[in-house]
């Protein structure tokens, strides 16, 4: 479980491996520039580990055979999505709203400062999952 709550803290870190694409920058010869493709590798990064995690920890399958370590991988999970959700909202800010509306995070602790605000409190109401963004059929 160390390796995941190393990715936690990865997650955690988001604001201070985005800022220094998210300001503006200029060397002699150019306009000064903000590398949000740069701000949003930070975060595709932490998106992909977190995705193998969970397909890793199958928690699907844990319900029945371990449901402590159940609970301990959903919980990681949602502190992932939660930080996930936090560092999106400057670029997709409805999209990242609807999914901390989901997951219960208060209005009031949806701000860059909450990164290290740490996990969900114990009992916070979830709402039933609804999908964010459309589904894809590849016809």
């Amino acid at each position: 479980l160390n390796l995941f709550f190393d990715l936690v803290q990865r997650a955690r870190a988001l604001p201070q491996a985005m800022r220094p694409y998210m300001q503006p920058t200029a060397s002699q010869n150019e306009a000064p520039c903000i590398r949000f493709d740069l701000a949003l590798r930070e975060i595709e990064s932490i998106v992909r580990d977190s995705n193998k995690f969970f397909d890793a920890a199958a928690p699907w399958k844990l319900k029945k055979t371990d449901p402590d370590a159940m609970i301990a991988v959903l919980t990681i999970s949602l502190e992932l999505l939660r930080c996930i959700a936090l560092a999106y909202q400057p670029f997709m800010p409805d999209a990242a709203a609807a999914i901390l509306d989901q997951i219960g995070v208060p209005d009031n602790e949806r701000s860059f400062a909450h990164f290290e605000s740490g996990i969900l409190a114990e009992g916070s109401p979830i709402s039933k999952p609804k999908p964010v963004f459309p589904r894809i059929d590849p016809d």
